[in-house]
Parts: C-alpha cells; sequence; structure tokens
C-alpha cells in the first residue's frame, strides 16, 4: 500500500515489483543519454538495484 508523504509516494518494500528495463540511445553521446536516463528512473520510481554493461552494436532499421 503507498502512502502519501508531503505530496510523494512511500512505498512499503513488501509492496515492491521486480521490474526489467531496456534502455538504448543511437544519437549523440549515447552513454551520457543512458545514465541520464537511469538517473530519472531513479528519481521517479525508486532504486535501480541492478544494471548490465553498455554494448554498442552496428545500427539497423531506418536510416534519416
Amino acid at each position: 500500500q503507498a502512502e502519501l508523504t508531503g505530496g510523494k509516494r512511500a512505498f512499503h518494500p513488501d509492496n515492491m515489483k521486480e521490474v526489467y528495463i531496456l534502455l538504448g540511445s543511437n544519437r549523440g553521446e549515447r552513454e551520457g543519454m543512458i545514465l541520464r536516463a537511469l538517473e530519472m528512473i531513479h528519481a521517479q520510481a525508486g532504486r535501480v538495484v541492478r544494471l548490465s554493461g553498455l554494448y554498442e552494436t552496428a545500427p539497423w532499421g531506418f536510416n534519416d
């Protein structure tokens, strides 16, 4: 059950869910964009428990 405290929700650990999120970036400073996304996830959704390594692959899909 979430409680409202000072305008923010406080979640009890026994109600937390395990979530897997895949991030990718193909423009600009890619590593920095992913790190910023992780900061935003932490600020908005909660603690990031584990990270994989960063992998760079050849581009595929649409060309602009």
